[in-house]
């Protein structure tokens, strides 16, 4: 008797932890689900769940049944780590490839995104996405994007997927796994130590990327921190999966990185289990826990039993099947006090903390001499500007990023080239790259595809990679830092392209000059005067307090539930603040907060209704001297709204881009800006 009906429910969506007690190769004892010390995310034990030939025995236990319950077809995708781990005699790790242990053979997935362009051959079409992008030259161009997946049909029980996370969801929707195993999932926490409480958006992501399809069974290491989320969301969802509130809208700061800071040893400790009693010990089923004990002893049995032609489901959820057949075990209690990390695990991630700064230390000294042999490079004009490249060549003049970024003030205002040539020297390469701190007013790859043959040309039997995924490298060749070359030879090599690269991009210098002269235009003198031009607060009081609230309506900020008192007392601390150039300040928070009730919804509304009269006098601005087209430049952070703006490019000025908006804010606290654009003449 085969449960191919599963007995779960018509729209059952499962998530089964898999974890308990383990001695690792120190002999010290844990359990997956204990808190350790320093390492609030759970680095430690999902790296050793995750790389542990006896855990993935568990799973293997587990999902075999599943899948031979399932459809003839049925397959598990793994996500995460690809190898487990066993110790060596002097102490360090040797890996082992995770698919050689997988029963029933494994396979391979991939995804693939085309712009503009057909699907090959053996991808089948997963999605597509579509929006306006303006060229002068061609008015409103549709512009399609198609995403395709590569699935392999060899009847393989294990399959991987060879993209990243943005991908997942695309893919796992069409493959239709009815397993997912996933090592990967963690929740981060500030260094600080204080939690990243888990948000709305968060729990949507998991189940956008996790909780595919209806029947999927997702099994993940049973970790403390995995455990905190599940319980989370579990209250999430039996809330009714609210929104986040306005406090929830931004993660925490980034903290201080500090580049000569040795690595974390958490992020190297992985303890080797040698002897477990791993099993589930965590069940939800839509949402809700379920008592492990039974799906537990079922597994057992059929692990035991693997003569026994029963489905697990039948065994989990026929009372008759459970008393006859099943000895559940309730599941014990994890340890609630937080211990050191396993001795050998630190002392392992210790040594690799050690033979990191012994690296970095060794390319630190190969740079140095390096850098003596580059001089010629600086002779020409080749110069140290910013830390993540070598040296750079600047091919304009030094623009302050203030302006760059159209901004009245920017932290540690830097002056940077319009365009630069960027030398990187990594450990096995060199590479020189072309940059445009204007990337989103000009099209650099367009620029590049146009004189592919030139570049091609100047690069010589080197060779360059011109379409190359986020870096566009006009030169590369093999050997770095680490290796034994003639720097003499490459820096003579560069030195000779260095003028042609300069007659080169000439143009595309030129094209970024004049978004500058369109802009020098707009931010003329004459703007300033009152009684030429409104300012952003004359903006605001012309559209009074109901227009305030239409328009921070828009952006998702709700001011509904205020009186028409109170309406009017938010609009004039706001107009205030905005009229004396203050902005969003402390002072005008709390005046808010008193009316507003809350803090976080005070800095909301004062940020919001600031961007949104900026951008109608920029609009008014615009209009007065002659702008006809605009770009939305996004902030950075992940809303898609705004990138999905910013990709449109050129709009007409005062038409609505895709969200909806003629400009900013498309959401609360929105941080974009509304540029002008223009196509240069003669320039395609």
């Amino acid at each position: 008797m085969t449960d191919t009906t599963d007995a779960r429910g018509a729209n059952a969506v499962t998530v089964v932890l898999i974890g308990g007690p383990m001695t690792v190769d120190d002999g010290s004892t844990l359990d997956s689900r204990q808190p350790i010390i320093g390492d609030p995310s759970s680095r430690i034990t999902r790296a050793s769940l995750a790389t542990s030939l006896l855990w993935w025995t568990t799973v293997t236990s587990l999902v075999s049944p599943i899948l031979d319950s399932s459809a003839p077809d049925a397959f598990a995708l793994v996500i995460g780590s690809r190898s487990v781990v066993e110790v060596h005699p002097d102490g360090d790790l040797r890996r082992i490839r995770l698919r050689s242990l997988l029963p029933g053979g494994s396979t391979t997935a991939d995804v693939l995104r085309c712009i503009d362009e057909p699907l090959p051959d053996g991808y089948e079409l997963v999605a597509q996405e579509s929006f306006q992008q303006w060229k002068e030259s061609q008015g409103n161009k549709q512009v399609e994007v198609l995403f395709g997946c590569r699935i392999p049909r060899g009847g393989e029980r294990w399959m991987f997927l060879d993209r990243g996370e943005y991908y997942l969801h695309l893919a796992a929707s069409r493959m239709r796994p009815s397993v997912i195993v996933d090592t990967s999932w963690g929740e981060e926490i500030e260094e600080e130590g204080k939690e990243y409480e888990p948000f709305a958006g968060r729990f949507r992501e998991f189940e956008k990327n996790r909780l595919v399809g209806d029947q999927v069974i997702l099994v993940m290491p049973h970790t403390h921190r995995m455990d905190a989320f599940l319980q989370k969301y579990a209250h999430w969802v039996a809330a009714g999966r609210p929104e986040d509130s306005p406090a929830r809208w931004s993660p925490p700061p980034p903290t201080a990185w500090d580049p000569a800071a040795p690595p974390d040893p958490i992020r190297y400790s992985c303890p080797v289990p040698v002897r477990a009693q791993f099993k589930v010990t965590g069940y939800l089923q839509d949402g809700e826990w379920r008592d492990p004990a039974d799906l537990e002893a079922a597994r057992s049995l059929l692990q035991a039993r693997y003569d026994l032609k029963i489905g697990i489901w039948d065994l989990v959820n026929n009372a008759t099947l459970r008393r006859s057949l099943l000895e559940a075990v309730p599941t014990s209690e994890p340890p609630l006090t937080s211990i050191e990390v396993p001795s050998a695990a630190a002392q392992r991630a210790q040594r690799q903390v050690a033979r990191r700064m012994a690296e970095r230390a060794r390319e630190e000294e190969a740079r140095h001499s390096i850098e003596a042999l580059l001089r010629p490079l600086r002779d020409i004009g080749w110069a140290k500007l910013i830390p993540r490249c070598d040296l750079c060549l600047p091919l304009t003049d030094l623009v302050p990023l203030s302006t760059i970024r159209r901004s009245a003030s920017w932290p540690d205002d830097q002056s940077y080239p319009l365009v630069q040539l960027e030398l990187t020297i990594s450990k096995r390469h060199c590479d020189v790259s072309v940059f445009t701190i204007m990337y989103n007013q000009v099209d650099l790859r367009r620029y590049v595809y146009t004189r592919r043959k030139l570049l091609e040309e100047i690069a010589g039997p080197d060779g360059c990679d011109l379409v190359g995924n986020g870096v566009i490298s006009v030169y590369r060749r093999p050997g770095g830092w680490a290796d034994d070359v003639d720097w003499s030879a490459v820096t003579a090599a560069i030195a000779d392209r260095s003028l042609r690269w300069r007659e080169a991009f000439e143009d595309l210098c030129q094209e970024c000059r004049a978004v500058l002269d369109q802009w020098a235009v707009a931010d003329k003198d004459s703007w300033t005067s009152d009684d030429l031009r409104p300012s952003a607060s004359q903006f605001l009081e012309q559209a009074g307090p109901e227009g305030m609230r239409a328009a921070l309506r828009s952006a998702g900020v709700s001011l509904d539930a205020l009186s028409t008192d109170q309406l009017r007392e938010v609009f004039v601390a706001v107009s205030a603040s905005i009229g004396a150039g203050q902005s969003v300040t402390s002072e005008v928070c709390s005046k808010l907060t008193v009316v507003l009730g809350d803090w976080d919804t005070a800095v909301s509304v004062a940020w919001t209704t600031d961007v949104w009269a900026q951008t109608e006098q920029a609009i008014d601005r615009y209009r007065r001297n002659g702008v006809r087209f605009v770009t939305w430049l996004a902030a950075g952070g992940d809303c898609g709204q705004c990138e999905a703006n910013t990709r449109v490019g050129r709009v007409p000025l005062g038409l609505p881009f895709p969200s909806g908006h003629r400009g900013p804010p498309a959401h609360e606290r929105c941080r974009c800006c509304l540029a002008p654009s223009i196509e240069v003449a003669g320039l395609t």
